[in-house]
């Protein structure tokens, strides 16, 4: 979200002065790709990767992003669309590397 102050032409007087308008820029739209809920992603001293599970345990993997929206990313590297990805434990507890985990469908 941001604010941007511009001048538009206008010839079709379609807008009227000093009215404020909403606009979403797409700045990349890519169809077909891999995505995942933001929250899955965690980042740390600025590399991003989730925790797969693998086995029943958490299993930290490296993964490439791109493209992001509010609440999903582009995974561009690192996944494939059949893995399973821990978002958060139910105990509160921080997930750490080779957590065991029970799949909650």
């Amino acid at each position: 979200m941001g604010e941007v102050t511009c001048t538009l032409d206008n010839h079709d007087r379609h807008l009227l002065p000093n009215v404020n308008v909403g606009v979403t820029i797409i700045t990349a739209e890519h169809s077909g790709v891999l995505t995942l809920l933001r929250e899955a992603v965690r980042i740390d001293d600025t590399k991003p990767y989730v925790y797969e599970v693998v086995r029943r345990r958490t299993q930290a993997t490296a993964e490439s992003k791109s493209p992001s929206r509010l609440t999903r990313v582009e995974i561009t590297a690192g996944l494939s669309e059949h893995s399973v990805v821990a978002l958060s434990s139910a105990d509160a507890k921080p997930l750490t590397d080779g957590a065991r985990v029970k799949v909650v469908p």
